[in-house]
């Protein structure tokens, strides 16, 4: 299983998130959330951390891998639920 992502996509998630798409292997203790359905793809939440900073990463299966589509710092809201 490898973990992928578009270079593109990577550029304006360091733009606007200041993470790279690559920092997502790094990501330990998570919690796997059903997020949404989009054009036939399931999509799935990650909730977890990187060193001390909870993250918050958006995924997909494509065949054998996992591709990243968004990381981010983690919303209050997460945080919370991912204490409870």
């Amino acid at each position: 299983m490898a973990v992928t992502y578009g270079l593109d996509k990577d550029a304006k998630n360091r733009a606007k998130h200041d993470w790279s798409l690559a920092d997502f292997s790094a990501i330990t203790a998570a919690i796997v959330y059903p997020a949404k359905k989009v054009k036939d793809e399931v999509r799935y939440k990650i909730v977890g951390r990187i060193g001390a900073v909870m993250v918050s990463a958006i995924i997909t299966r494509r065949g054998d891998d996992v591709r990243v589509i968004s990381l981010r710092n983690a919303s209050r809201k997460e945080r919370r639920d991912y204490a409870s």
